[in-house]
């Protein structure tokens, strides 16, 4: 009991020993490096997804949050055949643009990407992207690097067979 009464009376500074400040400057060091590891090895995993992909969406009716057709005045909505470019760049960065195949008018997206889950043989991503007022859509990609091919789905949309163009 009297060793701890005067350790407690000794300041703190005086108790801890070399070691223990040794010990810690190791454990910042190495976690410094895990970092580093952890970054390089998510731009080795994104590398072989990096590009453009390409394809055409069909053209169909608008369903609702139920999966059944939405109708506006007793007309169905027919929303166009719409050719959708996706760039997926470094660092995250994702870009779309949309054009329709009726108009040949033409909608810009950007925003990010990650990796929510991986195969061996395919990379799942989700595209969170914005027209920076009112449309911020997410898609799904799902795409085979050793194929250079994809697909992208959104919800209650058809999915779109894309090809890798650059």
């Amino acid at each position: 009991m009297d060793k701890i009464k005067n350790l407690l009376k000794k300041p703190v500074y005086k108790s801890v020993k070399i070691w223990h400040i040794l010990i810690a400057i190791v454990v910042l060091f190495s976690l410094g490096e895990d970092n580093e590891k952890v970054s390089e090895k998510a731009e080795e995993n994104t590398a072989d997804i990096l590009g453009t992909y390409q394809g055409v969406a069909p053209s169909y009716n608008m369903k609702n949050k139920f999966g059944e057709e939405k109708i506006i005045n007793g007309q169905k909505i027919t929303i166009p055949k719409i050719d959708h470019k996706f760039i997926l760049e470094e660092q995250g960065k994702a870009s779309l643009q949309q054009t329709s195949m009726e108009d040949n008018s033409r909608y810009f997206y950007s925003g990010t990407y990650k990796i929510i889950e991986t195969d061996k043989e395919w990379k799942k991503v989700e595209c969170s992207v914005s027209d920076g007022e009112y449309s911020n859509p997410t898609y799904i990609l799902k795409i085979w690097p050793e194929e250079h091919k994809a697909t992208c789905e959104k919800s209650n949309d058809p999915l779109i067979k894309l090809k890798k163009t650059k």
